[in-house]
């Protein structure tokens, strides 16, 4: 796997916040932008930023309430290959309701290693999609607890991909796996989320639970015919150590497909958020699942650090999951809590796996 180079412009942050009060509501809101660069051999030079603007809509008093979030990004490279990506997250009506989803427009390079646990890294084959993705999730809270409570509601995603490049002598170009030719992907589902946290920029306490069930077929007007299930499991405490308060972290998530499902759209472990260590899409299969901690620990002013590890696995069937088997990952982290009131802060996650490394930049935790 070519190894990726990524630093972030620090002395170029733009940070601002503000603050409006009237004599019935009080409201909060800011907004923080970096620039980035990256080279690979892929991309050769890219150059993008990514911002993050929160703000609450609810009346009540500004730290009763949940931040909404919206983070738009992009990428541009050398290449003329592009990446644009829009992430929202909004509670209204005092927190009973949510909306959030995700935009992404791109045509960029990605990897394709095959279908299993046992891929190999020789095996890459790195080709260029074209495609657009929309997916957006609302829900209402049925049951109220502190912080948070139960949420059920619907979710709908539409992906449309057109396989722009791909390697002349590879599985994608000689059309050997399911979703070679692209086409559309569209569907519906339901989403039950059990949430607790007491921060959803950093959580540091609380509980986190997701089932996720969606249908994607030809009544939807989708080229495939499969059904999806998620299932995300989240824990956070928090306890002094040297009269510090650290918190350790702990996921598990499990995925499933069953049907006509595009390689694209098989789950996978690796990423920016699970596993970090492996590159994103470097093992994937009709199931999967990932189990990772973190600690984190303040270091100085609102400089943190945390250090992270995980185990993953995917596999066709269920029961050909074997311990023998796991893929591993582990790093470490560096954190610059930039608004320590809302806790929001910016990270640079090193991870590493058994083919190397990966450097990921973002906002808030990983998970």
């Amino acid at each position: 796997m070519k190894k990726l180079i990524l630093f972030l412009l620090l002395n170029n942050i733009i940070i601002s916040q503000t603050v409006e009060d009237t004599t019935s509501s009080e409201s909060k809101s800011g907004w923080l932008a970096f620039p980035f660069a990256s080279y690979t051999p892929e991309t050769e030079w890219a150059f993008g930023a990514a911002g993050l603007f929160y703000f609450r809509t609810s009346s009540n008093n500004i730290y009763s309430s949940r931040a909404s979030n919206i983070i738009p990004s992009a990428q541009y490279t050398t290449k003329n290959q592009f990446m644009i990506e829009l992430d929202y997250d909004i509670y209204f009506l005092n927190d009973d309701y949510r909306f959030y989803g995700y935009f992404s427009f791109n045509r960029f390079p990605t990897s394709f290693f095959g279908i299993g646990n046992f891929t190999k890294e020789e095996d890459e084959e790195v080709y260029t999609p074209r495609y657009y993705l929309i997916r957006n999730t609302v829900i209402k809270r049925l049951i109220t607890k502190s912080n948070g409570g139960l949420y059920v509601g619907l979710r709908q995603e539409l992906r449309n991909d057109k396989i722009v490049e791909s390697k002349s002598d590879g599985s994608i170009s000689n059309s050997q796996v399911t979703g070679s030719e692209g086409g559309t992907v569209s569907g519906l589902g339901v989403n039950a989320i059990f949430d607790t946290r007491d921060n959803t920029f950093s959580s540091s306490e609380g509980e986190y639970a997701e089932v996720q069930l969606n249908f994607f077929n030809k009544l939807f007007l989708s080229d495939y015919n499969f059904t999806s299930l998620l299932i995300d499991i989240r824990n956070y405490k928090t306890f002094s150590v040297f009269d510090s308060p650290t918190t350790f972290a702990f996921q598990f998530s499990a995925s499933s497909t069953k049907g006509n499902t595009p390689f694209y759209i098989l789950p996978t472990i690796g990423g920016k958020e699970n596993m970090r260590g492996i590159y994103q899409g470097r093992y994937r299969d009709e199931n999967s699942y990932f189990l990772q901690a973190e600690y984190r620990f303040p270091v100085y002013w609102i400089v943190g650090m945390t250090v992270f590890a995980g185990a993953a696995q995917v596999a066709k069937n269920i029961s050909d999951y074997s311990l023998g088997d796991l893929n591993f990952a582990y790093g470490f982290g560096l954190r610059l809590n930039v608004i320590p009131e809302e806790k929001i802060l910016l990270r640079a996650d090193f991870g590493f796996g058994k083919d190397g490394g990966q450097i990921y930049l973002g906002f808030g935790e990983a998970f």
